[in-house]
Order: C-alpha cells, then sequence, then structure tokens
C-alpha cells in the first residue's frame, strides 16, 4: 500500500530476498618441481648416459656446467616452479605440498511479484541473478606461480505469467520466459582482460488452457 497512491491489499504481492555465500576453501596439492640438484645440472639422479649435444661425449658424473644451461631454462626453472619443501633431499618426484587457496564467493538475488486483478485474473513475474566467482587449482598452466584458474559465473532469469478463467471449465495460462548463463575462466598469466568462456541463453512461451 502506497499512501495516497495505491492500494494493494488483498491484490497486489512482493517478495525480495538475497542470498551470499563466502567460502574460504582450501586444496591439498602435492606436485613434483625440479629438485635443487637439477636446477644446478646435477643430473645424477636420472638414469642412462647424458650426452653434451656440442661434443657429443657423456658429461662427466652426468653434471651440465652451468655455463651451458639456457638462460631461458634457468629463468623458467626460478619464475613457474616453487622450490621443493617435502621428500628427501634430491627427490625428484611429490617433492611440493601446498595447502592452495581455492575460494568460492557467491551472490544472488530474487523476487516475485503477484497481481489480483478481480475474481478472473492473476498475474505474476519473477527474476533471479547470481552472480558466482569460484578459484580452482591451475591446470593448464601445470605451475601454482601463475595463480588460480579464476572462473566467474553469471546466471539469471526472468518469469511472468498470465491466468485469465473464461469459463468454469476453461483457464488459459500466458506464460514468458527468460534465461541466461556467462561462464568466463582465466588466470594471472594471461593478459588483463583474457580469457575463454561461454553463454547461454534460452527463451520460451507456454501458452496453456485447460
Amino acid at each position: 500500500m502506497l499512501p495516497h497512491l495505491y492500494n494493494g491489499r488483498d491484490k497486489t504481492f512482493f517478495f525480495v530476498s538475497y542470498e551470499a555465500l563466502k567460502l574460504p576453501r582450501q586444496t591439498f596439492l602435492n606436485e613434483s618441481v625440479p629438485s635443487l640438484a637439477l636446477r644446478n645440472g646435477d643430473l645424477s639422479s636420472l638414469s642412462g648416459t647424458i650426452l653434451d649435444p656440442s661434443t657429443g661425449q657423456p658429461f662427466i658424473n652426468k653434471q651440465i656446467p652451468i655455463g651451458q644451461i639456457s638462460p631461458v631454462a634457468l629463468a623458467a626453472l626460478k619464475y613457474l616452479f616453487p622450490l621443493p619443501n617435502t621428500g628427501a633431499p634430491n627427490a625428484i618426484s611429490n617433492n611440493f605440498s601446498t595447502n592452495f587457496a581455492t575460494p568460492i564467493t557467491s551472490n544472488q538475488g530474487d523476487f516475485r511479484v503477484d497481481q489480483n486483478f478481480g475474481g478472473r485474473q492473476t498475474a505474476f513475474v519473477r527474476g533471479t541473478y547470481k552472480a558466482r566467482d569460484v578459484d580452482n587449482t591451475p591446470s593448464a598452466t601445470g605451475t601454482i606461480l601463475a595463480g588460480a584458474t579464476h572462473q566467474p559465473e553469471i546466471d539469471y532469469a526472468l518469469v511472468a505469467a498470465h491466468n485469465f478463467i473464461i469459463s468454469p471449465n476453461l483457464v488459459n495460462e500466458l506464460r514468458l520466459g527468460f534465461s541466461g548463463q556467462r561462464i568466463l575462466a582465466s588466470n594471472r598469466c594471461r593478459r588483463a582482460g583474457a580469457g575463454q568462456g561461454h553463454r547461454n541463453y534460452s527463451f520460451r512461451i507456454h501458452p496453456q488452457a485447460a
């Protein structure tokens, strides 16, 4: 009821809700990263013969001189792989463990308005909007230093319906609906605004008579 403007008593009904989710979850990761020995060119933990590509001769004690290691490879080891923190000193597998932050946040709003038009006609409209953010462990990059895979999602829907009692034996309902979904995925290694995703939309009309 709006004083001096509209009296909707027993005619207009409405509902509004808001829901929020803040879930600070973590995912345990156990990965394999280059050991300290491997980073320094010591390949003694590997089987087989390691040959010097410039001479064709085996490296002495499977040790590659640091001057023969590509600066690009050294930079990749430094910036793309964390140092080992578990296992034997020269372990080359399952030697890094961490609790990786993978939080979920969600905000959703819903509403519905019903209207009675006398004793023979009713109508309603309802809508929902949800914004959801999920961080997952990095799978495409293979390194936690790339950051989590961020996946924002937006879902929304709107429905309107009109019911009309034509006669005691005939009732007509007209319903219109629209819904959509937008999902993206990105991580910190990509430039700002880059990502992959898809959109889904649907529109429906449902006339019914009974």
